[in-house]
């Protein structure tokens, strides 16, 4: 038996989540809660929580709701403790994706619905089938769905089995359904998570192109509590580690930052828009001008569809250089993560010429899979794609 010294089974889950999202300031408060929150419930709690924290260590949440199935006897008290985790975990998931990704692959689906016995009958149960149907929407394997159907075999009474059949169809109707429709998340891709020290990619360029330069990705942008923060995409640095190009993206707005020929910084606004919480496809193509009399050409495509064509960007003026991903040369060198980027990444490339629009529709659609990329196979420089486990001439810095 384990005894808490100083506070409520509701006190207890406090501390553990502290833990779980990493939350200094809780962290740094020791043994003791504040005495603000000695008597506190949930709602008190769940007010003070910042609606942008992300889980960190998903893997303490399998023994801290274990607990719950260990119980002898489920009191109010019990109940209350596993309504603020459940809301906790409900409100982290609206808000960050990337701790949807680390419950689902943590191995959550097995202690929640093993859960659904205990908090039958009560309003927790929507709570517990609310997190089931989010994970199941993003990752179930046969081994999981194979378990919660041998789960009604070995109900203990025949109401019981009666109570489980209606949840089992519902949960594996919304797995089928995601499935049948091809709306299953990606898989493979890089997570640049917020307070979690230096994160992002970093690529040398042996050879800068001095025609055109093309940069496609997939991404998927989080939402930020301050959505004026702006968060590097990526950027090109020169030899001398300075960066003359970045393009930045906050909540409502697209831009790109570079150094004219003067040397003075300019910050061009795209007006665009990347939307947050949803996979897009990002290219950007960006050509020397032709003649001295004509601009450079700057445009940026979402999913295939061009959404801004701008001149005046100056082009690089260099024959080799550094080609960052969700971070800035500066920032690394700092060891400041204020303006990386949050969220997902997958199929990064750098190619060596500027794509046409077609082409640039073809990357989207054809997805940028094996066949689609042979064409272009010379003229890629750098690509960063977990789906093909290879990563060409690049860092990763990851804590």
């Amino acid at each position: 038996m384990v005894f808490f010294t100083w506070g409520s089974w509701l006190q207890f889950v406090h501390s553990i989540l502290a833990l779980v999202y990493e939350e200094e300031g809780e962290l740094r408060e020791g043994d003791r809660p504040p005495k603000s929150k000695k008597k506190s419930g949930a709602a008190t709690l769940l007010a003070d929580v910042r609606e942008d924290t992300v889980i960190q260590n998903p893997e303490l949440l399998l023994p801290l709701l274990r607990i719950f199935l260990k119980l002898t006897e489920f009191s109010t008290k019990h109940r209350d403790a596993l309504e603020y985790l459940l809301a906790r975990l409900l409100r982290t998931l609206k808000a960050s994706l990337v701790s949807l990704w680390m419950l689902a692959n943590a191995g959550l689906f097995e202690v929640l619905t093993a859960l659904i016995p205990v908090v039958t009958g009560t309003a927790l149960l929507e709570m517990v089938l609310a997190l089931i149907m989010n994970i199941t929407s993003h990752h179930i394997g046969v081994r999981e769905t194979k378990q919660f159907l041998m789960g009604i075999a070995h109900t203990q009474s025949e109401e019981e089995r009666r109570r489980l059949v209606p949840i089992v169809i519902e949960v594996l109707s919304v797995s089928s359904y995601m499935f049948l429709n091809q709306q299953t998340e990606r898989q493979n891709y890089i997570a640049f998570r917020e307070c979690s020290g230096q994160t992002g990619v970093k690529a040398i360029l042996s050879e800068f192109p001095q025609d055109g330069y093309t940069v496609c990705m997939w991404l998927r942008m989080e939402r930020r509590e301050d959505g004026r923060m702006p968060q590097c995409i990526f950027s090109l640095q020169n030899m001398e580690k300075r960066t003359i190009l970045e393009l930045v993206a906050t909540a409502h707005s697209l831009s790109v930052i570079f150094l004219n020929e003067q040397r003075r910084t300019l910050d061009l606004d795209l007006n665009c828009s990347i939307p947050s919480q949803t996979w897009t496809q990002l290219t950007v193509v960006h050509r020397q001008a032709a003649f001295p009399f004509s601009g450079n050409e700057f445009l940026c495509f979402l999913n295939g569809m061009e959404v801004a064509a701008v001149s005046g960007v100056q082009y690089p003026p260099i024959s080799l250089g550094f080609f960052y991903i969700g971070t800035r040369g500066e920032d690394v060198e700092q060891r400041s993560s204020r303006r990386s980027f949050i969220g997902q990444m997958t199929a990064v490339y750098f190619l060596m010429r500027a794509l046409t629009p077609k082409e640039v529709l073809e990357f989207f659609v054809g997805g940028t899979g094996v066949t689609s990329m042979k064409q272009y196979a010379t003229h890629i420089a750098v690509y960063i794609d977990p789906r093909f486990a290879s990563v060409v001439k690049s860092t990763i810095w990851r804590r």
